[in-house]
């Protein structure tokens, strides 16, 4: 039976308006040494403090009247992370003295760091230029890669500061008060050693751009943000960058079986979107000198809303928020967009993204289907609401296919990892002891808190089912909702190294009621270290 074709709703925003991380492009970067921080003249000068001002901060303040050891004083500044203390100086330049905290090195988050110098910086009117001065957090520590780690944590603060510069006002409609923005136009670094500070500041406009760009897509309402205006946005991304694209509807779809991504589509009104963009290095054939030496597959979850189909979200699960449900997909295609801009050599990525909203409809597929995949396997749906591993089942053979060398999947895929790990960490699953340990490195040196779960291949038992070859939920057995979610995404890889991220956690801050664009950077990073 052909399924019904897709009505146009004429109400629906044709187009989702996205946006450039304008502050990634417009500000002006410049690195200088300790010993010129005396001289600084600019409109505001942000210190990064772990409690006390650092001997140059204290020497700088000082000259100014020791109004900001003052103010902390006053405050009772503990150098807590996010914290912040501002102090306006009289007739003085700079006109703010800044202090944020960033808490002990081995608690150092630098998002919260990144974060609470943007919001700082956008408080204030009329800052044009500022300067950041941050301390060696490593300072003292015996490890060799100390150097390193503090160049990273330096690039992880600048990209967020970038990010947080661009409120997301995109919906405001005309005469409604936008979200405050930064007028920052040049940011100084005063670093100890300039070595290395260069490439930290252009690979950080190139991360945040992909950061910001998964940030919009996961903020866009599901009603502009559908599997169309998707495929859109990611042709649109190919052909700024130069990717290869291939999106794939309704009949190549069913051309190449994958009866569980259908499955979940054809309750919506919004055909399936297939999207598939490759990243090759530029002028390397496969087979010539330079071509990739590694292949890597990363593949999101992209469901554009997902209200549970007929087993229907309760009001108490947020059903409002669903449209964050393709935060994997939109961290895929920000990655993308972070790699076509910093073009790695000796890494070809494909990205791979299966679009689709669950819905409940007359069309919609029921509890006690069985659909089947496209390696073959049957399904039956134990619960319409366990959709995400359904689309993810037919991703994951597609990207096997391609014979990479690994597979990362990123997804928004259960309430279990969230129950586990908080909004904080994304819960990292693989029997491959390897590939979990270089992911887990690059998440660390990216700033992105991730935990490695248990992988428990004996979970597979829990999902038999009578009719089929396995059931899409557990049809026995208590709890480990995430690990047997990961196991049942395992039945479709075969034998290519592959991961599972659940990000149903850090995609989404409830405080901000903002994406987080989470992944982009543990993804852009693993990329980066398979091109060396």
């Amino acid at each position: 039976m052909v399924p019904p074709q897709p009505r146009t709703v004429k109400t629906d925003p044709p187009e989702m308006p996205l946006t450039e991380c304008r502050w990634a492009n417009k500000i002006k970067f410049s690195v200088e040494p300790l010993s010129a921080m005396e001289n600084y003249k600019g409109d505001c000068f942000v210190f990064v403090s772990k409690g006390a001002l650092s001997p140059q901060a204290a020497a700088f303040d000082e000259q100014r009247g020791a109004l900001l050891a003052g103010a902390l004083e006053e405050a009772d500044f503990k150098g807590d992370a996010g914290s912040v203390v501002s102090v306006r100086v009289p007739g003085g330049a700079p006109r703010y003295l800044m202090a944020v905290g960033c808490g002990e090195h081995k608690t150092f988050d630098a998002q919260v760091v990144g974060a609470a110098v943007a919001a700082a910086l956008r408080e204030k009117s009329k800052i044009k230029s500022a300067a950041l001065f941050i301390p060696d957090l490593a300072q003292g520590c015996p490890c060799p890669e100390a150097p390193k780690m503090f160049l990273r944590k330096l690039q992880s603060v600048l990209e967020t500061i970038l990010v947080e510069m661009n409120p997301d006002n995109r919906f405001k409609g005309t005469g409604t008060k936008n979200l405050k923005t930064s007028e920052v136009e040049q940011l100084t670094i005063f670093a100890a050693n300039k070595e290395g500070t260069e490439a930290v500041l252009q690979a950080a406009r190139h991360v945040a751009a992909g950061v910001h760009f998964a940030r919009e897509l996961v903020n866009s309402p599901a009603n502009y943000c559908t599997t169309v205006t998707l495929a859109k946005a990611a042709e649109s991304l190919a052909a700024e960058f130069g990717l290869e694209c291939k999106i794939l509807g309704q009949a190549e779809v069913e051309a190449l079986g994958m009866g569980c991504y259908l499955g979940v589509c054809k309750g919506s009104m919004y055909p399936p979107q297939f999207i598939h963009l490759t990243y090759r290095p530029k002028g390397a054939p496969e087979g010539a000198p330079g071509a990739p030496l590694r292949k890597l597959a990363f593949v999101g979850k992209g469901l554009c809303f997902d209200s549970g189909g007929y087993n229907i979200k309760r009001a108490e699960t947020s059903i409002e928020l669903m449209k964050f449900d393709m935060g994997g997909a939109a961290a895929v295609l920000g990655a993308a967009r972070a790699l076509g801009l910093l073009q790695p050599a000796g890494v070809e990525v494909h990205f791979v993204a299966a679009a689709a909203e669950n819905m409940v409809s007359s069309q919609a597929y029921r509890p006690g289907d069985v659909l089947t995949a496209s390696n073959g396997k049957t399904v039956e749906v134990g619960n319409t609401d366990a959709e995400g591993r359904l689309t993810l089942a037919d991703a994951l053979v597609f990207a096997e296919k391609l014979q990479v060398d690994a597979i990362l999947d990123v997804a928004t895929l259960t309430g279990a990892c969230v129950v586990a790990l908080g909004e904080s960490y994304a819960g990292l699953f693989s029997p491959d002891d390897q590939l979990a340990e270089k992911i887990l490195k690059c998440a660390d040196r990216s700033c992105e808190k991730m935990w490695r779960m248990p992988f428990v291949s004996r979970y597979r038992e829990n999902l038999e089912s009578k009719c089929a070859d396995l059931n899409n939920t557990a049809t026995k057995g208590k709890g480990g909702g995430a690990i047997t979610a990961a196991v049942f995404l395992k039945e479709f890889v075969e034998k290519t190294p592959w991961a599972h991220i659940d990000i149903a956690g850090p995609a989404w801050c409830s405080k901000s009621g903002s994406a987080t664009g989470y992944g982009v950077r543990t993804l852009v990073e693993f990329a980066l270290t398979a091109a060396q």
